[in-house]
């Protein structure tokens, strides 16, 4: 706005009123009408900053008015510290899990939404990745602690926010989990004499979970149409899986998980 950085209110005021005068949008003639209207909003969003001490103050130090110290309760808006509200798990999903801290104007701006927000599932999916590196590199217990993680990270989201299991994303992040982890374990099982309990246990374990993760799939995608699309995304992560079966030996010794993979 021009001004200087100990500026009193009246001046602030003034300042934004002879502004106006000429960049408010039924004024300003020298630019488009979406310009004109958000070089307004920028002098307008100045002004409110510095009429707002603490805003004003969070930005002379820390470069945004919004800053929040997240061990600071004292600095949280009541609709923030108010209980049950949704807003309190977003935060505490993300201060724990995440460690990150994000402007208050997300929390309140994004409740609760059908799906995720995209930053969100970039960081379980980024999670997975990794996991997918190690099992390329044969680095099985690196990559199914990955795994575990991400699927961590999901659960405690879901947990927060019921509605997301309903969402085709809970498919999609769920199902190439269990991929991975199915690869892992039968590469885990391919080097383990098929009558022993720990190879048992394993291929038990791999079947139930690609069965849970097909139950899931048949719930969630209600229509054709979605199913298509979806299985047009997954089919990889179940081409692999079967890939790992044919290229050990573990074909013909797990049938009860072959025929399973066909009916995806």
């Amino acid at each position: 706005m021009g001004l200087d950085k100990n500026c009193t209110d009246k001046e602030v005021k003034s300042q934004f009123r002879r502004l106006s005068r000429t960049m408010h949008p039924d004024r300003n003639t020298q630019d488009e009408p979406e310009v004109a209207k958000q070089k307004y909003l920028q002098i307008k969003e100045s002004q409110d900053i510095l009429l707002n001490q603490k805003r004003r103050k969070n930005f002379d130090e820390h470069g945004d008015p919004d800053w929040v110290d997240l061990f600071d309760y004292e600095t949280y808006p009541d609709i923030l510290m108010n209980p049950g509200k949704p807003f309190v798990l977003y935060t505490t999903f993300i201060a724990v899990l995440f460690g990150a801290v994000l402007p208050l104007s997300f929390f309140v701006l994004h409740p609760a939404l059908e799906d995720p927000p995209e930053w969100l599932t970039e960081i379980i999916f980024d999670t997975i990745k990794r996991a997918e590196n190690d099992l390329s590199n044969e680095n099985l217990d690196s990559s199914l602690e990955n795994l575990k993680q991400a699927d961590e990270l999901w659960n405690a989201l879901i947990k927060s926010f019921p509605a997301y299991r309903k969402s085709v994303w809970c498919v999609l992040i769920e199902i190439r989990i269990a991929c991975r982890r199915a690869q892992c374990q039968l590469f885990k099982a391919s080097n383990l004499k098929s009558n022993t309990k720990e190879f048992q246990d394993l291929i038990k374990e791999t079947t139930q979970m690609m069965k849970t993760t097909k139950d899931l799939n048949n719930t969630v995608l209600k229509t054709s149409q979605t199913r298509k699309e979806t299985f047009a995304v997954i089919s990889p992560y179940l081409k692999d899986v079967k890939n790992m079966i044919d290229n050990t030996d573990l074909r013909g010794n797990i049938r009860d998980l072959e025929t399973l993979l066909t009916t995806f």
